[in-house]
C-alpha cells in the first residue's frame, strides 16, 4: 500500500489541448449547463461536465487571456484574468491554493496580487447559444 499526498498540480490537470467548435457541430446536450464569457466580440462556452473535471481551464477569449474555474463542491463557475503584475502566470502548483472570492494566492513562491474577475454566466447550454449564436464552445 501506497502512502503519498496529491498536490494540487497533479489532481487538477490542465487539458493539453482545447479544441473550440462552432454551434453547427455541437455535440452537447441542450439542457447541459455551461460557463460562457463574452469579450470583444468572441463569445465561448465551457460545458461543466469538462471543466469540473479540470476545475480550471486556461484560454484566450476576444484576444485576452482568461482562466475560467469550476468547484464542484459549491457548483460555481468564475472567470478571471490570470494575469499577475503584467505577467500570465497563475497556477495550480504544489499546495497552492486561491481563496474563494478573495481570488488572492494563499501561499506559494510567486508574486503577491489578486486575480481580476470577468463578468461570465453559468446557464444551460440552450440558453447561452441563443443569446451567442456565434459562440464556440469547449
Amino acid at each position: 500500500m501506497t502512502n503519498f499526498r496529491m498536490s494540487a498540480d497533479r489532481i487538477f490537470l490542465q487539458p493539453r489541448q482545447l479544441v473550440m467548435e462552432p454551434p453547427t457541430r455541437n455535440r452537447v446536450a441542450a439542457d447541459r449547463l455551461v460557463v460562457g464569457i463574452a469579450l470583444n466580440g468572441d463569445a465561448r462556452a465551457y460545458p461543466i461536465q469538462f471543466i469540473g473535471y479540470h476545475h480550471q481551464v486556461r484560454d484566450k477569449v476576444g484576444g485576452q487571456h482568461v482562466l475560467v474555474s469550476y468547484c464542484t463542491v459549491c457548483r460555481t463557475g468564475r472567470v478571471f484574468t490570470p494575469v499577475v503584475q503584467v505577467e500570465t502566470r497563475f497556477s495550480l502548483r504544489g499546495d497552492s491554493l486561491i481563496a474563494g472570492e478573495r481570488t488572492y494566492a494563499l501561499n506559494g513562491t510567486g508574486p503577491s496580487g489578486s486575480l481580476k474577475p470577468l463578468s461570465a454566466s453559468q446557464e444551460f447550454w440552450h440558453s447561452w447559444r441563443t443569446f451567442q449564436s456565434t459562440t464556440e464552445k469547449y
